[in-house]
């Protein structure tokens, strides 16, 4: 049962003091509190968890231009941050988390604005068809978070310019035509970041009908060194013998795949699946079997392997 409510705003728009908070505070946070982090980082594109940064952005472009890649701990598929996105955290043990609960502040801030705002596909947030919010989870333990964008006056051009993801993730449509179904708060009408800071923090409180308390923002030096660590940030960029495409619970995978003889050795699997775990699940089953089959059916035996069809 929740009996302490706690609200956090970071000061700072450095992507990695904001990762390292919000990962510390995961770790600290207690039976019977909801935490809410709000949190700004300016000029970054922040991957999914299992994704490869290659793939997925305009690293030339991003680096040029005095930018930052970061990595997050969640799945999902990668985002670009300025100063006109706010990103919302909502941490809870797992007896005490309730995602329906989350997106409900989120939904009911919005709808104080004057925003007709809806949950719609994967966990995107959609005005009028048009995304302004994804949202991706984290678990570990006994803990839980989610978390999620805010576009309320963020840059349409550079989220164009700077994410690249393939062109088999939008099934033929160009990258360009997918960015422009996104938009900002304020293509639809005016407002501020602090009207929408306060907005989300009065519906938290009245949705927990608890006194609220203000955080202190704090991060340990640990957290945020494992945050800007260029291998976590870039990861494994190697060339493997072979790569499969596949959709898995309608998430797009690509395995990278290395072999002795018809052995996997071993296994990289890139995706922007919500699931943080789906490497594990797939290298559990792949790595040391016998694929002495074709390209093609390599993909229907791993479906065999974790889905039994």
């Amino acid at each position: 049962m929740i009996t302490n409510i706690k609200i956090f705003i970071s000061p700072s728009t450095d992507v990695f003091f904001n990762q390292a908070v919000e990962t510390d505070l995961f770790n600290k946070v207690e039976e019977g509190e909801y935490l809410l982090y709000l949190w700004q980082n300016d000029g970054v594109v922040v991957i999914g968890r299992n994704q490869r940064a290659k793939a997925e952005v305009d690293l030339s472009a991003l680096h040029s231009d005095g930018k930052t890649l970061a990595r997050r701990l969640s799945g999902g598929g990668a985002v670009y941050h300025d100063k006109g996105n706010l990103n919302f955290t909502f941490i809870a043990k797992s007896a005490d988390f309730d995602k329906d609960r989350n997106r409900k502040i989120i939904l009911s801030a919005l709808k104080s604005l004057g925003f007709d705002a809806n949950l719609t596909g994967r966990n995107d947030i959609e005005i009028d068809g048009h995304k302004i919010s994804g949202n991706a989870y984290y678990k570990s333990g006994d803990m839980e978070f989610h978390h999620g964008t805010l576009l309320i006056n963020s840059k349409a051009e550079e989220i164009a310019k700077y994410l690249t993801p393939s062109a088999e993730k939008f099934e033929g449509k160009s990258v360009r035509s997918v960015v422009s179904r996104v938009k900002s708060l304020c293509d639809f009408k005016s407002v501020t970041i602090d009207e929408v800071i306060s907005a989300i923090a009065v519906q938290f409180q009245e949705e927990c009908k608890e006194s609220c308390e203000a955080g202190v923002v704090t991060a340990t030096d640990e957290s945020i060194a494992f945050f800007s660590d260029k291998g976590w940030r870039y990861g494994d960029d190697r060339v493997f013998d072979r790569f499969v495409r596949a959709t898995y619970e309608g998430s797009k995978v690509t395995l990278h795949l290395d072999f002795e003889g018809n052995v996997v050795k071993d296994c990289l699997v890139e995706s922007d699946s919500l699931d943080c775990d789906i490497e594990n699940k797939i290298s559990r089953e792949i790595l040391g079997k016998n694929l002495d089959i074709d390209s093609g059916e390599i993909l229907d035996r791993i479906k065999e392997e974790i889905y039994g069809v």
